[in-house]
């Protein structure tokens, strides 16, 4: 079963790309008290659900790797960037 899970964790980011899931959408979201806003990173993929409960019990990351995780995040902001640009819209 698909699924999709946010979170502004890049380490979880990392974790849950390393299990064949990926990034479909970063943006920012408010969800702090004075309209302090955060990074959003939305994956997909088969069974995430279980992966993100995985990892919030006993998740792990390798600082060396977390290159891999900004990657897949730029790609999405530069695919947006260029949409945004093309359609005159906002990010």
């Amino acid at each position: 079963m698909s699924g999709q899970v946010s979170t502004p964790n890049m380490a979880e980011v990392l974790y849950l790309l390393d299990r064949h899931h990926r990034v479909v959408d970063v943006g920012l979201q408010a969800t702090w008290p004075y309209g302090i806003e955060e990074l959003c990173v939305t994956l997909e993929g088969e069974n995430i659900d279980l992966d993100h409960r995985c990892y919030l019990q006993h998740g792990e990351c390798s600082l060396p790797k977390l290159q891999k995780a900004f990657d897949a995040v730029m790609a999405i902001v530069w695919r947006k960037d260029e949409e945004r640009a093309a359609g005159g819209g906002e990010l």
